[in-house]
């Protein structure tokens, strides 16, 4: 369902295009685009009366909207009717826009002339039904009051397939399945937007027909069958006991692949076995194959990948996951080349053929390499520590030369010459140059409609130190260009897309013009004027959108002269006029918003904050603070959560301090804590952990003596205070369905005492002694880091007596990668290379103590 309700969004989205002064290529949500990743191209029609008529079509020449803008700007914003047509271009939708918002009634036809009536508020739907196009079916979503009420899948023809699903507190609670008959075939019911109970059916478009039908029972899948496009059945799969089964069929039903993967009991191991396929995702090819993995004692054996026309392309062999071998074949089937490995899985002889890169190796070594364009001409060919780069014509367009002393790979630097590199679109993406080994100058390009555009040039002295750095408009003008000295920059030069001067200034004696750009467009962002390290004069913008800001509108934000006036404005209307002494606000309000999230509102009084000071979220424009000057000192501040004030904490010297009070969503009082000089003393606090998850803490004077962290209604995590001089705590920890999973002993945020892990069943699985955070004895399991980094790996250590046992698992697939025993000698625990040599703390163990993205301490 939620892929039906994106597919509706997404084709809503696209009903809002951007005017230019000629025909250009967009995408769904209108991005200008090269011609290749485009959906549409648009074209834009001068009226009389000075507004634009744009006109939106497919690649296939299908008219797709039509509506009329002010400007031939980008992003347009629409005024009346703008009308979205379907596949065969007959009117479908007539949205009614106001300043470039849907607003009003909207009115959908479809093509047996049945008609829909909408009315939508601010972009959104808010009641009646509207209805969008997706390959051969309609989406129609029903709302009442802003909320909806039921969204139905169905074809463009009569007498077929139907998914109805139902809303509750814009939620879905029930989906129902109907067959061309109208016979109910499958129902099931929600929890959030995961399938609780029932039977869910999946899909094909292209026909609409019959893709998959599953089973549900609290929560969990049971059994799934998936069928061809022609009806048949393709796989069957069973969950039972911990065992997931496939069992995979060809079209006249004889058994293809069978394939089980069964978790242990220790849950860590997973054991694969017998042989899975995985059959391609595109629309239309669905029942062509496109991986076959086949497993050998539970461990990858062989790999069959497959071209997009269901051919086999290429053959890996497997030897305790480390590939051996892979053989290539050709668009007939035929055996093309083949490529032998070492025993550390890194290529040693043969002919490696992938999309668009051939290499050829011997005794280990890369001797020579071609990647292709997309056409299949060469773009690099690397020979004899020499790599020459070609457009797509033949022409050279650059050469590299690399030390003979040293094996050649794909992170070698050259000796001399330029290293270049393309983007997934044959554009190139970076140019580098080197001289002596040393870089001494670095281009970086952008796609910008469809071509490559130089976006930076970054050059360097012959110690590899930044000398230069000049950044470029889309049309290849120079926008900005900085000289450095020792690391940082000395003076820049400001230049508009015609080649205008702008501006100079001097960063050492901060004197003149600089210009700040947005990093998305090239806009001006602001303009500072300096005079002798004095900031006289500032201009700020600001966009509408931060997330989509390459897109949105550009309004001027404020234009402050710091020894007369500040002009603040609102989406280019003037909100407030402040006046400025010596460089400072002296009397009334400014509005600043910074880079990232927040738009701060400040009143000034005397040269001194005084009254309120809000800050509110420019992503939502919510409150998220309000702080209470006097006299330019904080006397206390209020928190925010949707409006709610969620907290009232009163400040002395900058320090929270005094009686906090704490609200629920509802704005009622939950609890009371005191502070003292920032630090929680006395009192209960409640802290909302998002997605129904709080954490509440007591406090006496000054220590934490209790804490419960609950997750909907569950106690998650428990923590009690043992010893206040050692500040010894007794922790708890419950999955989702309340079965405790660890039991331990904290002492300054490491696991002392016995520490005790249950499995899912509320069994003891491993048990360890430690002492001040290192392992004594038992077993353990650690997350593993490198270079303080996770990595997607988790290892299991046990120590008997002077033995460590360590076995490293995958996290994915709890496969086994790694197991070695080492002996301790007496006084050797410094010089043990292995994670437990550091101080055990609870970020360190697996599975992590955390939920919903935070930590419960």
């Amino acid at each position: 369902m939620k892929k039906n309700l994106y597919i509706s969004l997404l084709l809503l989205a696209g009903a809002t295009v951007h005017a230019q002064n000629d025909t250009i290529w967009t995408n769904y949500s209108d991005q200008v685009v090269g011609k290749t990743d485009a959906i549409y191209y648009k074209t834009i029609r001068p009226l009389k009366d000075k507004t634009f008529e744009v006109s939106k079509y497919t690649k296939a020449h299908v008219l797709y909207s039509k509506g009329i803008t002010a400007t031939d700007e980008t992003p347009s914003i629409y005024q009346g009717n703008l009308r979205v047509f379907d596949q065969q271009g007959r009117l479908l939708n007539t949205f009614e826009y106001k300043d470039g918002v849907i607003n009003g009634a909207v009115v959908s036809t479809l093509n047996d002339g049945t008609t829909y009536q909408a009315v939508f508020n601010e972009n959104e739907l808010y009641s009646g039904t509207v209805v969008y196009e997706f390959q051969d079916v309609y989406t129609a979503m029903e709302a009442q009051d802003g909320m909806l009420l039921k969204a139905e899948l169905f074809a463009k023809t009569p007498n077929n397939y139907r998914q109805v699903v139902y809303f509750e507190n814009n939620l879905p609670i029930k989906e129902e399945t109907f067959d061309a008959t109208g016979q109910l075939i499958a129902s099931c019911t929600y929890s959030g937007y995961e399938i609780s109970n029932g039977n869910h059916v999946d899909l094909y478009y292209n026909p609409l027909q019959l893709k998959s039908n599953s089973e549900h029972k609290d929560g969990s899948l049971v059994k799934k069958t998936q069928y061809y496009r022609t009806g048949e059945i393709k796989e069957v799969q069973v969950l039972k006991d911990q065992v997931n089964s496939f069992t995979q069929y060809s079209r006249n039903g004889e058994v293809i692949a069978v394939y089980q993967e069964q978790t242990e009991a220790d849950s860590y191991t997973t054991i694969n076995d017998g042989t899975q396929i995985l059959y391609n995702s595109e629309i239309g090819k669905e029942d062509l194959m496109e991986f076959k993995y086949v497993y050998k004692d539970s461990s990858l054996s062989e790999l069959y990948e497959y071209s997009s026309d269901g051919t086999l392309k290429q053959l890996t062999e497997y030897n305790d996951y480390y590939p051996t071998k892979v053989t290539y074949f050709d668009k007939n089937g035929q055996k093309e080349s083949e490529l032998i490995y070492n025993e550390s899985g890194s290529p040693q002889d043969g002919v490696e053929k992938l999309e668009n890169t051939h290499r050829v190796y011997s005794n280990g070594n890369l001797v020579s390499e071609t990647l292709f364009y997309s056409n299949g001409a060469p773009f690099k060919k690397y020979a004899s520590f020499k790599a020459t780069y070609f457009d797509k014509k033949g022409k050279q367009i650059g050469q590299a030369t690399f030390n003979s002393k040293e094996n050649y790979n794909y992170y070698s630097t050259p000796t001399d010459g330029v290293l270049i590199s393309i983007d997934d679109k044959d554009l190139i993406n970076e140019s580098n140059t080197y001289k002596n080994a040393k870089l001494i100058s670095s281009i970086t390009y952008e796609n910008y409609k469809g071509k490559a555009a130089k976006v930076q040039e970054v050059n360097y002295d012959e110690n590899e130190y930044k000398i230069s750095d000049i950044k470029y408009h889309s049309n290849g003008q120079i926008l900005s260009e900085s000289r450095y000295a020792n690391y940082e920059v000395i003076h820049s030069t400001f230049y508009d897309d015609k080649g205008k001067l702008l501006g100079k200034f001097d960063h050492v004696k901060l004197d003149g013009t600089l210009y700040t750009f947005f990093d998305s467009t090239n806009e001006i962002q602001s303009i500072s004027k300096y005079k002798n390290a004095n900031l006289l004069y500032k201009k700020t913008f600001y966009k509408a959108d931060t997330i989509f800001a390459e897109h949105s509108k550009t309004y001027l934000e404020s234009e402050i002269d710091y020894y007369k006036e500040g002009l603040f404005y609102e989406k280019g209307v003037l909100v407030s006029k402040t006046v400025y002494k010596d460089g400072k606000p002296f009397q009334g309000k400014t509005i600043i918003r910074d880079d990232y999230s927040s738009k701060v509102i400040t009143n000034y009084e005397n040269g001194l904050k005084e009254g309120e000071e809000v800050t509110y979220s420019v992503y939502l424009d919510d409150i998220t603070t309000r702080d209470f000057y006097h006299l330019g000192e904080q006397i206390f501040t209020e928190l925010y959560e949707n409006n709610v004030v969620v907290a009232r904490i009163p400040m002395e010297n900058g320090y929270y301090h005094g009686e906090a009070i704490y609200f629920d969503s509802e704005g009622q009082e939950v609890s009371r804590l005191t502070y003292k000089e920032g630090v929680y003393y006395d009192g209960v606090l409640i802290a909302n952990l998002g997605s129904d998850s709080s954490e509440i803490s007591t406090y006496k004077e000054g220590v934490l003596v209790e804490s419960k962290t609950i997750s909907e209604g569950q106690v998650r995590m428990t923590r009690t205070l043992l010893n206040e001089e050692e500040l010894l705590y007794h922790v708890q920890n419950f999955t989702a369905n309340g079965v405790l999973r660890y039991d331990f002993k904290m002492r300054d945020d490491n696991i002392d005492g016995e520490i005790v892990f249950y499995n899912e069943k509320g069994k003891v699985q491993n048990k360890a002694q430690l002492s001040d955070g290192k392992l004594i004895s038992g077993t353990i399991s650690l997350k593993v880091q490198d270079s303080n980094y996770e990595t997607s790996n988790h290892i299991l250590v046990t120590n008997k007596g002077t033995k460590y046992t360590t076995k490293v698992y995958s996290d994915e697939n709890e496969t086994l990668l790694y197991e070695s025993t080492i002996k301790m000698i007496d006084k050797g625990e410094q010089h043990n290379p292995l994670p437990i040599s550091i101080p055990i703390t609870i970020e360190s163990l697996y599975p992590t103590l955390v939920d919903f993205g935070q930590y419960y301490f």
